[in-house]
């Protein structure tokens, strides 16, 4: 999914870990409402590309983020197992 959201974002694929980064020093600001999603995801794209608010692309990454937030990742559920058993 981080694939996906960094290449919508327009970040290469090998620059991936960097967007990761990126994403997640903005986050808690997002998270906390003190920044829009237009906000937010300006300061996520690479290069020159831009999302202006309405758009497809800003509609695409906000719906994208919030995919990642609505599936169970299985890895995260087995080690959580693991440390409570």
């Amino acid at each position: 999914m981080w694939l996906r959201l960094a290449a919508l974002a327009g970040w290469p694929a090998d620059q991936t870990a960097n967007f990761e980064i990126e994403f997640w020093a903005r986050r808690a600001l997002y998270d906390a409402g003190e920044i829009s999603t237009h906000t937010f995801w300006s300061g996520m794209l690479y290069g020159q590309l831009t999302a202006p608010p309405g758009s497809t692309l800003l509609y695409a990454l906000r719906s994208t983020d919030a995919e990642m937030w609505t599936h169970t990742d299985e890895d995260v559920v087995r080690v959580s197992c693991l440390t409570e058993g």
